[in-house]
């Protein structure tokens, strides 16, 4: 009986929290989603050794810094049981952060055993705590779209790992560091945001150790070994992924690609804090009240910069008094949110990217507000009576689930997603019109991608991609003169240059200006930063330009061989080579 007893809560909660994601397993793909479901890069579980040797979108040609074996991993496994069935992705997902709700709950059990003495309904102040974890709405992102499941796979690796090292670290020290050993290998190559999970072991192990400094330093120490892990992951992400340039000043390169993930970036610049310090504000807004939901929140602004300055340091100064008065809550949740939520704030490894607020990062640094929580809900237990203490968090689950289903069913297609964005003040942020113009492009709907390029037409800062998916929806209305313009705007952006010069081809071809083409195909080329992608381009000039010269063609699937031969998957450049065969064995 008592056994089944115990086994409630965790009932209770997988209940309500599925409930809370009832509507998240729609028969569509969503943004990325579109670029690994389904797709027959994963259809062959067998090919799992080599997720480990290449990037997240190593079928792209680009160069990108995304290693995440794991999450490719568990693609290949959904697609060898689900195939092309889309609702069952969906539904693992939804089933993930189920486990990681109920492992949330856990770890809320174990901190308040070790804080507080025996008596008290700890059981019932985890549950509620890990309930509003469960059905809270900035999860929704993360819950919903299969390639942000990494985020989940972090979580469940952080929190099993601090629920072990706090459960045997009086008891068998050397079994509880085995066993966050374990879990830090699982976290590092499920995504690069759990990489400070050693940093948080060691604040908890130091916040939850009794005796002076000296102890509680010999208690940190057998953290040193997970330098292993790090180590080894940095040694296969760098071989996959390729290293940095050297840096400007400095004769030496990136072999293990350290600079990528720990360049000092924004990090010793004053705006790049003050302006993390309003995004994080904006972050614990939106955990007490999460609307509006968006895709991209918007900057914060000089007032809400200072008022999150003030803020963190009231919260730090808190802290600290609670925790010397033997209440360690506020400073564990603070720990757990702020160490989570630093790899994600581009502070490294980020040159000239400016701190911005992504629900997705949200994801792990909410188990910290979950723990300020529940010893929120203890204090007020022993201020009062557990219908007091249970109130409040009946009225939040009441409040909070219907804005999951709402939000849930904004993620069903691009088109209503970034619509959602669009009418909540998105039409003022290039981001966010990014994706809108996208989603309504792809989907054929030019004529209301066109409404709203002329509705922001005099927007101050677009994007060379903003400006480039709206020279497309120009070209697909037949507006050939604000097409071009629009994709010339595009090349004063380097991060759209190339496309949009590879645009203009297809422009300049639908109006038989052919003397264009190969002009336009040259400063593509030129603008192209990508070694895979720019010899795609360069072999796509010549079939372009000379489809009947055989000794073009060869020379163009030279220009192929050398793009697979760089990025092994790339998508592009194999099915041009195929092309390519085809074309030279039809030649006499």
């Amino acid at each position: 009986m008592r056994h089944l007893r115990s086994l409630l809560p965790l009932f209770l909660l997988a209940v309500v929290t599925f409930a809370a994601y009832w509507n998240a397993w729609p028969e569509a793909l969503v943004l990325d989603d579109k670029m690994f479901a389904g797709q027959e890069r994963f259809a062959d579980l067998s090919r799992a050794p080599e997720f480990f040797r290449e990037s997240v979108w190593a079928t792209t040609g680009y160069s990108d810094k995304l290693y995440r074996p794991l999450l490719l991993l568990s693609f290949a496994i959904d697609s060898t049981l689900f195939a092309d069935r889309v609702v069952a992705w969906h539904l693992v997902n939804v089933t993930l952060h189920v486990l990681a709700t109920l492992l949330v709950y856990l770890l809320l059990l174990r901190l308040l055993r070790l804080s507080e003495p025996p008596g008290e309904p700890i059981v019932l102040i985890a549950m509620l705590a890990a309930v509003v974890f469960g059905v809270h709405p900035i999860h929704t992102e993360v819950v919903n779209s299969i390639f942000n499941r990494s985020a989940i796979f972090v979580t469940i690796g952080s929190t099993v790992g601090l629920w072990w090292l706090l459960h045997y670290m009086d008891t068998r020290p050397a079994l509880s560091w085995t066993g966050i050993w374990l879990a830090y290998w699982f976290v590092l190559f499920s995504r690069e945001t759990g990489i400070l999970l050693p940093v948080l072991a060691v604040v908890l192990v130091w916040i939850y150790s009794r005796g002076g400094w000296r102890q509680k330093s010999r208690r940190c120490l057998p953290a040193l070994p997970m330098v292993l892990p790090l180590l080894a992951y940095l040694t296969l992400r760098a071989r996959a992924i390729p290293p940095s340039a050297p840096l400007k000043g400095r004769e030496v390169g990136d072999p293990m690609g350290i600079i990528d993930l720990f360049a000092a970036g924004n990090l010793l610049d004053w705006n790049s804090w003050m302006r993390l310090a309003g995004v994080w504000l904006d972050a614990l807004r939106l955990a007490l009240w999460p609307r509006p939901l968006l895709m991209y929140h918007p900057s914060p602004d000089s007032m809400m910069q200072i008022a999150g300055l003030i803020v963190h340091l009231g919260l730090f100064l808190a802290a600290i008094y609670l925790y010397r008065r033997e209440r360690p809550g506020l400073i564990t949740g603070l720990a757990i949110f702020y160490i989570a939520l630093l790899p994600s704030s581009r502070l490294f490894g980020s040159e000239g990217f400016l701190p911005t607020l992504t629900e997705r990062s949200l994801y792990g640094p909410s188990v910290g507000l979950a723990v300020i929580l529940a010893y929120g809900l203890l204090y007020l237990q022993r201020r009062g009576d557990r219908l007091l203490m249970a109130a409040p968090v009946v009225l939040a689950v009441c409040l909070l689930t219907p804005i999951t289903w709402a939000r849930n069913a904004d993620w069903s297609d691009d088109i209503t997603l970034f619509e959602h964005d669009y009418r909540h003040g998105g039409a003022l942020r290039s981001s966010a019109l990014e994706g809108f113009t996208a989603g309504l492009v792809m989907e054929g709907r030019h004529i209301r991608a066109v409404e709203v390029c002329r509705e922001i037409r005099n927007l101050p800062q677009k994007s060379g991609y903003l400006n480039m998916n709206c020279g497309t929806a120009y070209a697909m209305s037949g507006d050939a003169n604000r097409a071009e313009q629009a994709y010339f705007d595009a090349t004063k952006d380097d991060a759209s240059r190339a496309r949009a010069f590879y645009n203009l081809t297809y422009l300049y071809a639908a109006r038989g200006q052919h003397k264009k083409i190969q002009a336009q195909l040259e400063r593509a080329i030129e603008s192209e930063k990508g070694p895979a992608t720019r010899a795609y381009l360069q072999g796509l000039m010549l079939i372009r330009l000379y489809p009947g010269d055989r000794a073009r063609l060869l020379e163009a699937r030279a220009h192929f061989e050398e793009g697979v031969r760089l990025q092994p998957r790339f998508t592009l450049a194999i099915e041009a080579l195929e092309v390519v065969n085809r074309s030279l064995e039809r030649l006499p």
